[in-house]
């Protein structure tokens, strides 16, 4: 019969992300019969690769149809100022405080 003990220890990975340069960095945890090992590791973790199955931050889309609503122009409070946002003949947005 297989106990704890019998099983070989196998070393675990922790994935964290570097919020700066948005890469992950695995690092390995040591198996619990070796957290108290005095071995000392001299060797640095090393980046991997992205992980690419998570999608990056990416900013929400607003349709100018939808933010104007068949309007040509809306009212942006942001910081206790008020902008006016207008679409002009030429289709082009024109912000202004």
């Amino acid at each position: 019969m297989d106990t704890p003990s019998d099983k070989p220890q196998t070393a675990q990975t922790e994935d964290t992300v570097n919020p700066q340069t948005r890469q992950v960095v695995s690092t390995e945890a040591a198996p619990a019969n070796e957290a108290t090992s005095s071995k000392p590791t001299n060797q640095p973790s090393l980046p991997t690769q992205p992980d690419l199955s998570r999608p990056a931050f990416s900013p929400r889309v607003v349709t100018s149809a939808t933010l104007f609503g068949g309007d040509r122009q809306i009212l942006i409070e942001h910081a206790g100022a008020t902008y006016r946002l207008q679409i002009t003949k030429q289709g082009k947005l024109i912000l202004t405080k």
